[in-house]
């Protein structure tokens, strides 16, 4: 059974040739990568932000304030609701640390799970977790909101002299999302 693929990125190393390819015309999406370039978000420790923000108060001083900006969580009433559901397992909201887009810097995808808004007195975003990268300034660089279906980040390229790329699915459809450098997202 042949599968075709879509290839959306190409770079010559030596007489080896990278690519990055998708597959297309098949019920099932199929993504296609050279070995070296996958980072799977299943295979990063996931910790508790109630943790995180216990350890680190400055970086929720820096992060609180985006969460509040876009998703219209009020900073202290978050921080309760995390403390007083500091036992929930598995966790209303975690950090995964990720070096995704320099090597100067590492990026931290926040998964906040759709009880934890319902607590907040926020509508969720159906059944799915609202996922956000963040930089460690507070910088959004990704919502699985903009795009108004919730797809689950799965993972990252991060081609050695190429733009970084988050991979999301939606089903059994993955996606590709490029990083720009100039909008400072990943769309």
């Amino acid at each position: 059974d042949g599968q075709t693929l879509e290839i959306m990125g190409h770079r010559q190393q030596g007489d080896r040739v990278v690519l990055l390819a998708r597959g297309v015309a098949s019920p099932r999406s199929l993504l296609v990568v050279t070995p070296g370039l996958w980072q799977a978000a299943a295979t990063h420790q996931s910790v508790a932000l109630n943790t995180v923000l216990a350890d680190q108060p400055g970086l929720g001083d820096r992060l609180l304030p985006t969460l509040q900006n876009h998703l219209g969580l009020n900073p202290t009433a978050l921080k309760t609701t995390l403390q007083q559901q500091a036992s929930a397992i598995p966790p209303l909201a975690t950090v995964q640390r990720w070096q995704v887009v320099d090597d100067a810097s590492t990026e931290m995808l926040l998964t906040l799970t759709p009880e934890l808004l319902t607590l907040q007195g926020l509508s969720a975003a159906g059944e799915q977790p609202t996922q956000l990268l963040l930089t460690a300034q507070g910088e959004l660089l990704y919502s699985n909101l903009w795009s108004g279906t919730a797809p689950k980040v799965v993972g990252w390229l991060r081609p050695p002299s190429d733009q970084p790329a988050l991979v999301v699915r939606q089903g059994d459809r993955a996606q590709v999302l490029f990083w720009s450098p100039q909008n400072r997202r990943f769309q």
